[in-house]
């Protein structure tokens, strides 16, 4: 949680172009207290003029989760990039 709330703080705002992360088709299963969770994500941003959307990279979240005094938290993420356009 550190490393993330860090990542958050050390993030350029606001960004550059508008930009967006989507989560797809997630399927969790859940089991007791735990879960595990497979979905897939898109990352969009503009063009340098912000007016032509841009597909900048997709891939897939293998996640963990556990239910904790009855809140759900991420305890482990696997980021599996697919691909990237860094142009």
């Amino acid at each position: 949680r550190d490393e993330f709330a860090k990542y958050l703080a050390d993030y350029p705002h606001p960004p550059e172009h508008h930009q967006k992360h989507m989560l797809i088709n997630p399927v969790i299963e859940v089991d007791g207290d735990q879960a595990e969770g497979d979905s897939g994500w898109l990352f969009l941003t503009s063009d340098a003029g912000g007016l032509r959307p841009r597909l900048a990279a997709f891939g897939r979240y293998r996640d963990r989760f556990l239910r904790q005094d009855g809140i759900w938290r991420i305890a482990g993420r696997v980021c599996e990039t697919e691909a990237m356009d860094i142009g």
